[in-house]
């Protein structure tokens, strides 16, 4: 399970991160369109990083840990990529709208802070549990030496 979850995670990493790259060149010159993909697959690619260094880091390979770790990734990176999409629309909201950037970023900062609060908190608990875990087997070593 381990095995799946590094191969998920690392694949999806190198995916986003092409498309991601790959539509920040080919939409150089108009970036209010493509704002909220672009910043969403950056996020879902930077999530997915960070979930790759979890689950390496972790000590714990039994396969409920690793089902909890997958499914806060899930929900990490899906309210990631939604709060980074709100962000990339900052940029069509200024143009859409005629604002300035304050003004635009009335209109966005809810969902960015929800989506955001939701995918941090996700990856603070998967850490938390992957330190508990650890700790727990390091004592358990300790007590059967």
């Amino acid at each position: 399970m381990r095995t799946l979850n590094i191969s998920i995670m690392l694949g999806l990493a190198g995916v986003t991160a092409f498309f991601g790259v790959f539509m920040l060149i080919a939409n150089a010159r108009d970036l209010s369109q493509a704002g909220p993909l672009i910043s969403s697959l950056i996020c879902f690619s930077s999530v997915s990083i960070a979930y790759f260094n979890l689950v390496l880091k972790s000590s714990k390979r039994t396969v409920k840990s690793q089902i909890i770790i997958l499914a806060t990734y899930a929900i990490s990176a899906a309210s990631g990529a939604a709060a980074a999409s709100s962000i990339g629309l900052i940029s069509y909201v200024m143009k859409s709208m005629d604002l300035s950037f304050i003004p635009a970023l009335d209109y966005i900062w809810r969902p960015a802070l929800v989506g955001g609060t939701i995918s941090i908190t996700t990856y603070v608990f998967a850490h938390i549990y992957s330190l508990r875990k650890s700790i727990e087997l390091v004592q358990a070593e300790h007590q059967s030496a």
